[in-house]
């Protein structure tokens, strides 16, 4: 963007969907480094600042392109807004709208005009996503019209690549959605000038792979309980406008209330994220005392006390503290996090649910060996019965159950009869039928075909937590192509194919986020490697939404197996979403007696 720093000070005009682009790239610190005075949005009321010069960074909508044309309008503006105009657009702009532009008084303070393709959200370095709520039903309802779904999602996802500098190699999962829109991203290249063209790496060496899948390739993983950190805040704990929590905390006699974002600028989140959450305490809890001892600066009150052994105790030592206040702020929301996310854990009896579960997506016990579907259905009959267990989570033990197993109908009839569930909830654990799950029950059995395949071979897979079993697929999938065994039968190429080995060459790896170099810390070796000697890189794309199961799969895969997986969807998927998408999907309805049919 331009640079504004040496040329006197500026005014930022957004839009919604410009904001919410600049939030997950930078804080607005960084803003007002670059010379930018203010930030406004260009949608509502403003005073004229006609001495300055603005940059307005829009989407290409037809009201955010109305109000700039209106601030340059004489009869409705009194007085010149602003100097001149730098004009930034997320992406292409329309040709109705770019002629609306021409035609208006605002073209001769035009100074600068530029579409550039960031029409997508990077919430993290390896993570990127379209804010596409409600993609689900787009792609998969009863009836819907994909074309138009698939042909945004694929314009964005060319966005992805361009950002990234990448002409990849395409390739994708043999289903409906996945096909369609390999198709569209592959016709959206083409569509591409020969400008931006000319910018895209096209190396035969160390050329990416985007690697398209959609929903139905792993319908168990929106469902189970996960307890890794990061996964168990967005399932148990209410996190608004993407990465926002809230919270009141008393300060005297006065309730507080905060709001503080889970991001990559918190210090302790990176390292935190991905750890299941005892391992997580731990973590914090060490921190903490290695802050303690290696700092002489702290003393804490009782000379004996060199450390802390739990959550209460680091709370209780951070008040005895408070000239450490702003570091201490980070470790006490990590304390507050973690505490609430064990509260829900032993309030709500997640253990005992997510037992089953995992057993039900493995197919085997927590012993290694096969459960038997007798015992399986009578576990889970109990919980069903359970009035203590919430709907919401029978309902995902139901969807993970008719996902994953092979079973007659008279018992799922049974079963759904034993939760109790109202009418719409049914709909909505019905409604994992459209996702095409009769094509998906081998989905269990393709897991365990891959760790036959991998038995022996020096892995990391294995997790030593009962309830934290289930791989998911697009894991194993990954995993498969970087070893050259992905089968080209279900996960064929369009178009352009690799020659010698796949395009495995070796290549730097870049943050999505910031497009600087990147460096990875090697867990096994216990010192950080630079990642020049990364493999080609891997971008994933999952229509119709990715879970943080996968995500944390994406950066697992990037330390293990040294090549650069960035991964990224319609949307990032939480459980509550995920039930909430299947209930508006059309279609699904039970059949209860012969008055009433299903469509």
């Amino acid at each position: 963007m331009l640079s504004v720093g040496e040329e006197g000070w500026k005014v930022l005009l957004v839009d919604k969907t410009s904001m919410r682009i600049i939030s997950t790239c930078c804080r607005m610190y960084d803003v007002m480094e670059k010379g930018i005075t203010v930030v406004e949005n260009v949608n509502i009321e403003r005073q004229p600042l006609s001495k300055l010069e603005a940059i307005y960074f829009l989407s290409p909508s037809e009201e955010s392109v109305n109000a700039l044309i209106n601030d340059f309008d004489p009869e409705k503006k009194k007085k010149l807004m602003y100097q001149a105009v730098h004009l930034f657009f997320t992406t292409r702009v329309p040709d109705s709208l770019f002629l609306k532009i021409k035609r208006a008084k605002v073209h001769a303070r035009i100074r600068t005009f530029k579409e550039l393709n960031i029409d997508f959200l990077v919430p993290e370095s390896q993570v990127y996503h379209f804010n596409a709520k409600d993609s689900l039903g787009g792609l998969f309802a009863r009836g819907a019209d994909t074309d138009d779904e698939i042909h945004r999602m694929a314009k964005k996802l060319v966005s992805v690549c361009c950002t990234l500098g990448d002409f990849p190699l395409i390739r994708y999962a043999r289903t409906p959605v996945a096909s369609a829109l390999a198709a569209a991203v592959s016709d959206a290249f083409e569509d591409l000038t020969e400008a931006e063209k000319e910018q895209l790496n096209k190396k035969i060496d160390d050329r990416t792979t985007l690697l398209i899948l959609d929903r139905t390739i792993d319908p168990v993983a929106p469902v189970l309980h996960e307890f890794t950190y990061q996964a168990m805040i967005y399932d148990l704990i209410d996190i608004k406008k993407g990465c926002t929590y809230s919270y009141t905390y008393n300060n005297g006699n006065k309730d507080v209330k905060k709001e503080v974002l889970l991001d990559e600028y918190d210090f302790l989140w990176p390292k935190l994220r991905h750890m299941h959450i005892a391992d997580c305490i731990n973590k914090v809890i060490d921190d903490f005392n290695a802050f303690l001892k290696t700092n002489k600066a702290v003393k804490l009150n009782n000379a004996k006390r060199t450390g802390v052994t739990s959550l209460k105790e680091m709370a209780s030592a951070m008040k005895e503290l408070p000239q450490f206040q702003e570091m201490f702020a980070k470790y006490s929301l990590h304390i507050r996090l973690a505490g609430e996310c064990m509260d829900n854990y032993k309030g709500k009896e997640l253990e005992k649910i997510a037992m089953v579960e995992q057993d039900i997506a493995t197919g085997t016990g927590a012993d290694g060996r096969v459960v038997k579907h007798s015992a399986l259905t009578a576990e889970l009959t109990d919980l069903l019965r359970d009035r203590s267990i919430s709907s919401e989570d029978k309902m995902r033990l139901l969807i993970a159950y008719i996902a994953a197993e092979d079973s007659k109908p008279t018992d799922k009839e049974e079963l759904l009869d034993s939760a109790g569930l109202s009418s719409s909830e049914l709909k909505a654990v019905e409604n994992v039928s459209l996702l095409g799950v009769s094509l998906e029950k081998g989905s269990r059995d393709r897991v365990q075909e891959a760790k036959q395949k991998r038995k022996g071979r020096n892995t990391d897979e294995e997790v030593p937590y009962a309830v934290s079993r289930y791989v998911p697929v697009i894991k194993r999938l990954l995993q498969d192509l970087f070893e050259d065994q992905l089968p080209t039968s279900e996960f064929p190429y369009f178009g352009e194919e690799p020659r010698g080995g796949g395009g495995a060459g070796r290549k730097k790896a870049t943050s999505l986020k910031s497009g600087t170099r990147k460096r990875t810390a090697s867990s096994k070796k216990g010192k950080e490697r630079n990642s020049e000697d990364m493999g080609a890189k891997v971008v994933v794309f999952v229509a119709g939404g990715v879970t943080f199961s996968e995500v944390r799969s994406a950066y697992e895969l990037t330390e293990s197996a040294e090549r650069e997986v960035i991964i990224g969807s319609s949307c990032l998927l939480t459980p509550h979403r995920f039930l909430t998408s299947l209930g508006g999907l059309s279609g699904g309805q039970r059949r209860r007696d012969s008055s009433s049919s299903s469509d």
